[in-house]
């Protein structure tokens, strides 16, 4: 009722469930009560930002909460938000229900107090922040006010580095989060954009802060998903919407505007690998999800039964596709030379062969039994150190290699129809690692 009778033009349609599931929770928030989190994983569209921006004017006309600072990735992603929510204390409803709450606080001599992209002070006593994480200090308060509400929006971004995301963990959790009051009500929203990113962590229990929170979601736009196409020209022939506002016409209009990927990644949730490491970090977690104690070796055959180094975690299956690298050492008794077997559509790793005490051509025949096993799979190894496992190799009939390209063609040379050089194994670099 509060909602339709201050933001009419707003709510104007039903609630999605974890719509109501928020407000639920915004209206229970009191006053020296410090509340359970509230992590919101919703999609991109889906009022996240909208429910957000007015339960702050809602805790402000109602006494909940005087210091709400607002926190997004950047400062100018922050200071829009605060933007939103002086307009829509300016509203005719507000000033008419709360007319303190739309008058701007001033000071003895009648000059404003804060009225600004960044900073909204009202003769209600109530101040709203703007902060993005690129500009968060330690031991932020407000005279002798800490914040007694602080709200998270889109904190982070597709492209964050490991080093990116631990820098935004340290800001919320060491400068942040301590700053607040001891009944500080905190809200987290965002659609998931990062696999490691601070809305991930909180969602799959990685994150020990704010350990008591409530996670709404992730939410898909549209749930059992079904599609025909690709691009701009895919077609969504079937699913259950999570929100009637957004139903399967409105989802198709939004593929049409920005692509069948950005859709689902925006609104589906389905976010790719992201980042830049040396290492894939976002790869190797993937690669520890569910893993498990080897198998016994009898589970193996014969030959390669009590084989030192070898952990085998799943049997090969007829008919799927399997992947298997080999980095080799120089020699022996120094680095390891390590094989690993992954299933090539989950990247599942299966098989795992490592020593430091094998002469390479011992170590590639394993290898090459591996390969065998698991359903003669695609091989690859490092060219720079591979030349006695690849003659091996080439003695056991392997010819499923991965190449590269050696000297990429320009595209002039591609138009005139020259045909590329390629070379067995992978061209180890500093560039190429991450890769």
């Amino acid at each position: 009722m509060w909602l339709q009778e201050l933001f009419g033009d707003t709510f104007r349609g039903d609630l999605a469930p974890y719509h109501e599931q928020f407000w639920t929770w915004a209206w229970a928030v009191r006053t020296g009560q410090q509340p359970r989190p509230f992590v919101g994983v919703w999609p991109r569209g889906w009022a996240k930002s909208t429910c957000s921006e007015v339960a702050a004017v809602m805790w402000g006309a109602t006494g909940r909460r005087r210091y709400i600072i607002y926190v997004s990735d950047t400062q100018s992603q922050a200071d829009d938000h605060v933007t939103t929510i002086a307009d829509r204390l300016a509203s005719s409803a507000v000033e008419r229900y709360y007319p303190d709450l739309a008058t701007r606080r001033v000071g003895k001599y009648g000059s404003s107090q804060g009225w600004r992209r960044n900073r909204l002070r009202t003769a209600a006593g109530v101040t709203i922040d703007a902060l993005g994480l690129d500009n968060a200090v330690r031991g932020l308060k407000l005279d002798d006010e800490r914040p007694d509400a602080i709200i998270l929006d889109d904190v982070d971004a597709d492209n964050d580095s490991p080093e990116t995301v631990a820098r935004k963990v340290r800001a919320v959790t060491q400068k942040l989060l301590p700053a607040g009051s001891k009944d500080v009500a905190v809200v987290v929203v965002q659609n998931l954009v990062h696999r490691n990113g601070i809305l991930a962590q909180l969602v799959d229990g990685r994150a020990d802060y704010l350990a008591d929170r409530i996670v709404s979601g992730p939410h898909p736009a549209i749930e059992d998903l079904e599609y025909e196409g690709a691009g701009q020209d895919a077609v969504i022939t079937g699913g259950r919407p999570t929100w009637p506002v957004m139903g399967l016409e409105e989802c198709q209009a939004k593929v049409r505007l920005f692509g069948l990927a950005a859709f689902l990644a925006e609104c589906q949730h389905q976010v790719e690998l992201s980042g830049q490491p040396r290492f894939d970090m976002e790869a190797l977690a993937l690669m520890r999800e569910g893993c498990h104690p080897p198998l016994p070796s009898q589970a193996l055959p014969g030959h390669l039964q009590g084989v030192e180094g070898l952990r085998v975690y799943v049997l090969p299956r007829p008919g799927v596709a399997y992947v298997e690298y080999i980095d080799p050492a120089e020699g022996k008794g120094r680095d390891y030379t390590a094989t690993v077997v992954m299933e090539a559509r989950s990247r599942q790793v299966v098989a795992v062969l490592e020593d430091n005490t094998r002469e390479p051509q011992v170590h590639g025949a394993l290898a090459a039994d591996l390969w065998e096993w698991y359903n003669r799979s695609l091989l690859g190894w490092e060219r720079a150190k591979g030349e006695a496992i690849a003659w091996v190799l080439g003695q056991r009939g392997v010819v499923h290699i991965y190449q590269h390209e050696d000297n990429p063609l320009s595209p002039q040379q591609r138009g005139l129809g020259l045909k590329p050089k390629l070379r067995p194994g992978f061209p180890m670099t500093e560039h190429s690692k991450r890769g």
